[in-house]
């Protein structure tokens, strides 16, 4: 009976010792990104060199990482805090690793590869863009953003601004050129409005 017992505690025992080795592993290994140069930065925000924790990451609200040929944004999850993020001039196509980051009031994203701007779509907080120089054609997404108040898409592939047509804030900058628009009326009603535009 006692070794039946005994047996018992053991089974119950082993999978949670497993468990605890598993967090202890990840805690000892800290927090990794896919591109060395978004570590480097990251570093540099938290000012540290040893283990990258979860709390540390919290502090981070401004992330600038302009013209370090990186790929992947992976990683960058973590920074659930971040408000303002700067990726000029880098290799990026996939914002996906982002899309979570509902805090963020100013992107820019000028410079790069990117053709899909979806993942922005959770970006309600979202008041400056800047997606300048990329592959973009579709930009439906902006429909979801309501507080968007600086938006620059110069030289992407649009032709279709209907998503633009109920943005109240969109007063500071609003740059098109570039790109082979046809009809711009979806902003004829608050272009006077705008202070600094170029079409």
């Amino acid at each position: 009976m006692k070794k039946n017992k005994i047996l018992m505690v053991l089974v119950l025992l082993i999978p949670l010792l497993i468990l605890w080795g598993f967090m202890f592993q990840i805690s000892q290994k800290g927090i990794y990104f896919s591109s060395e140069r978004v570590e480097e930065a990251v570093r540099i925000a938290i000012q540290h060199d040893g283990l990258i924790t979860m709390d540390q990451l919290k502090t981070i609200e401004e992330l600038e990482v302009r013209d370090a040929g990186i790929e992947s944004l992976e990683g960058l999850h973590f920074l659930s805090e971040l408000k303002k993020l700067d990726i000029r001039d880098n290799q990026i196509t996939d914002l996906s690793p982002i899309e979570g980051l509902t805090k963020l009031t100013e992107i820019n994203l000028r410079g790069n590869n990117i053709s899909d701007i979806t993942p922005l779509e959770n970006l309600k907080e979202l008041r400056v863009l800047n997606a300048r120089d990329n592959l973009i054609n579709d930009i439906s997404v902006l429909s979801t953003l309501p507080y968007l108040e600086d938006v620059n898409l110069r030289n992407n592939q649009i032709t279709n601004i209907d998503s633009l047509a109920n943005h109240e804030y969109l007063t500071l900058r609003l740059y098109l050129e570039g790109n082979p628009i046809v009809d711009y009326s979806p902003v004829n009603h608050y272009y006077p409005s705008i202070e600094n535009k170029d079409f």
